[in-house]
């Protein structure tokens, strides 16, 4: 790689807080169309520098200790930015339309740039303070719906997402007030010599980070916030956010904890939480007639099949990132279509069986639908594939075949409950035009257009490493 001055890590984020301030300027001038605008094509433009210098940055850090930035860092940056702005861009017409419109706009951004800092900070103390504020820019989008039931859920994960902030404070003191210092370097040196202290603070520090992904025992907003939320922020919110707890969590633990045995019983532990929640999240998700709560039931699962790769330790650290970027990518597109379907359809209940006659009526979207939930299932030619198979075969060569044999098995049983939708899309009652509501046949055509780009996504992803060379993920992803 070509080397240049790090500096340029910090631009997507400055490019994002000036897009904000610039948007949410334009909407309190009454100028709420061009505002939103403005939130969306500078999240597009972080999207792009990120890319641009995961190719031609080489990996260092930007101002010593604080962040990290080129090679995978910034592939991942990339991705969080792009599912920020397609969310934005997938609510366009709620957006310009209701006064809360801009804020969520707003919200979304801010939240990207913080799990930006999330994904390459080197310091427990700014990470944790970047996953609050993911956390509690998660909050509000949520409440953002405007109903009576995305209020409860909002209250639920605050009340619960402030129980794994105590946590959080109490491991932060426990490793701060003890050692002195929250840099991961020294973390590092400290628990490498037995510290029971730190290994203690640091799986307090893990709680909070489990309850961000949704992994069990911490999982039981996920359903209810993504059953709840807009259909295009519970696309952001169940995708950029796990990215960044995830990569986080790699930053933190594998080369400090996990690295060579050195803590057998912290890999057990992540391993049974992987286990518990691949089990309990398809046995969720088998139940479900609402598409927003089966996703959220299922989005516990796939974040078990991510720790799978952390409880691999170093041996999956590359795998674990690939995985997060390939399941946020498909979860995303399949909330896209649903903003999409709502669009279409404005008296949609959300539920599975409401997706009748879709393939007939819209086949596009049905497709992009189709192709986002066989990426989840794992099914070859689609993205979500090879980040299944990256970290199963990670889990195989740290000897955890116990491991990816429960992921292999609980894939095919998700095939269930994501077959389905695709039942419910093509082989139920066709939608007939007395049936499409007038004035709606053409409506949403922004929220189609983002739903078909994230589709085509996930398709050319899955497609391209056997075309350009599978050596082009270790290229994208080097840490």
């Amino acid at each position: 790689m070509e080397f240049v001055t790090p500096t340029v890590l910090w631009i997507p984020g400055a490019v994002v807080l000036i897009g904000v301030v610039v948007g949410l300027a334009a909407e309190a001038a009454k100028h709420r169309a061009l505002g939103v605008g403005v939130i969306a094509v500078a999240l597009m433009v972080a999207a792009v520098v990120c890319a641009w210098s995961a190719v031609k940055v080489s990996i260092s850090p930007a101002f010593g200790w604080m962040f990290l930035g080129g090679g995978g860092f910034s592939t991942v940056a990339s991705v969080v930015y792009l599912l920020a702005g397609l969310s934005v861009a997938s609510g366009w017409r709620r957006a310009i339309s209701t006064s809360r419109g801009g804020t969520v706009a707003g919200i979304t951004a801010l939240s990207a740039v913080a799990i930006q800092l999330l994904t390459s900070t080197l310091d427990l103390l700014p990470a944790i303070l970047a996953l609050e504020v993911v956390a509690l820019a998660g909050y509000a989008l949520v409440s953002a719906a405007a109903s009576r039931r995305s209020d409860e859920a909002a209250l639920r994960y605050f009340v619960q997402g402030g129980v794994a902030a105590g946590f959080t404070v109490l491991g932060l003191a426990v490793i701060y007030g003890v050692y002195g210092t929250t840099g991961y370097v020294r973390l590092f040196e400290i628990v490498d010599g037995g510290s029971r202290a730190a290994a203690f603070g640091m799986v307090l520090v893990l709680a909070a980070f489990a309850f961000k992904l949704g992994a069990v025992p911490f999982h039981s907003w996920a359903p209810d916030v993504y059953e709840t939320a807009d259909a295009s922020v519970a696309g952001f919110l169940a995708s950029a956010p796990k990215i960044g707890a995830l990569m986080a969590l790699l930053l933190l633990f594998p080369a400090g904890m996990f690295n060579e045995g050195r803590f057998p019983t912290a890999t057990l532990a992540i391993a049974v939480m992987a286990a518990a929640s691949i089990i309990l999240g398809n046995l969720g998700a088998l139940r479900q007639s609402s598409l927003g709560r089966m996703l959220g039931y299922s989005g516990i699962a796939q974040v078990g099949y991510g720790l799978i790769g952390l409880a691999a330790g170093v041996t999956g650290y590359q795998a674990t990132a690939l995985f997060a970027l390939t399941y946020a990518v498909g979860v995303a597109t399949a909330f896209f279509v649903a903003e999409a379907v709502r669009e279409r359809r404005p008296g949609w209940d959300g539920s599975i069986g409401g997706l009748s006659g879709l393939a007939a009526e819209a086949p596009f979207l049905a497709a992009a639908m189709v192709a986002a939930l066989l990426s989840l299932t794992g099914i070859p030619l689609l993205i979500g594939f090879w980040g299944k198979l990256f970290v199963f075969v990670a889990a195989v060569s740290a000897d955890l075949t116990w491991l990816a044999v429960i992921g292999v098995i609980g894939s095919v049983v998700s095939f269930g409950y994501y077959g389905a939708v695709i039942r419910s899309m093509y082989t139920r009652g066709v939608e007939t035009e007395e049936n499409i509501p007038a004035g709606t046949r053409f409506s949403g055509r922004v929220a189609c257009a983002v739903a078909l780009v994230a589709g085509l996504i996930v398709v050319v992803g899955g497609v391209g490493p056997l075309i350009a060379g599978l050596d082009v993920i270790s290229r994208l992803l080097v840490f």
